[in-house]
């Protein structure tokens, strides 16, 4: 009986060993290639530009008495350094208002009604919000300079003095 099963056991054993042969074999023919890129595409926001506020001023609103009245446009920044890539995009998200969504509407701790804010690129050009900006080149050094104007714009012609805040989020997209 003892020699049946130590048998028994060979056999299963060496039957292992051929199969697992077999599908090592198998195994070994299977060719896996793996290809991909990294990259470093990035900047450094100058901390000073990490947040900002812009004072759009006071403005009487017998200046903002009519549809498309504007305020005087106030410029601003956003340095960034060590970028590593050719250029850079900017978009800056928020709530659009309500009558043109192209402009940023006032946050719902504004009083003021009745108008907006109105960004702009370095030529005075509206930037509308949720909108990618043109490319800003990146310098030899790695750094590169977006200049924007923002100014209070009357969306309905009916101005209600207030405070009239509002905030953004921009977020940068690099080539």
């Amino acid at each position: 009986m003892k020699v049946i099963i130590l048998r028994i056991l060979l056999l299963v054993f060496a039957f292992v060993q051929i199969n697992y042969s077999a599908y090592a074999k198998k195994l070994q023919e299977i060719n896996i290639n793996l290809h991909g890129t990294v990259v470093a595409f990035s900047c450094t926001v100058d901390p000073a530009d990490l947040e900002k506020t812009i004072d759009l001023g006071h403005w009487p609103t017998r200046q903002l008495n009519h549809p498309g009245a504007k305020s005087s446009s106030i410029d601003w920044s956003i340095r960034l350094t060590d970028c590593s890539g050719n250029g850079v995009k900017v978009n800056f998200s928020g709530k659009g208002d309500k009558n043109d969504a192209s402009l940023l509407a006032l946050s719902s701790d504004s009083t003021a009604t009745g108008i907006a804010i109105e960004l702009l690129d370095e030529s005075h050009n509206r930037l509308a919000i949720n909108t990618m900006s043109k490319r800003t080149a990146v310098d030899k050094d790695g750094n590169a300079v977006f200049g924007f104007s923002a100014r209070y714009i009357t969306n309905t012609g009916v101005v209600t003095a207030g405070t009239a805040n509002a905030d953004s989020i921009f977020t940068l997209t690099y080539d």
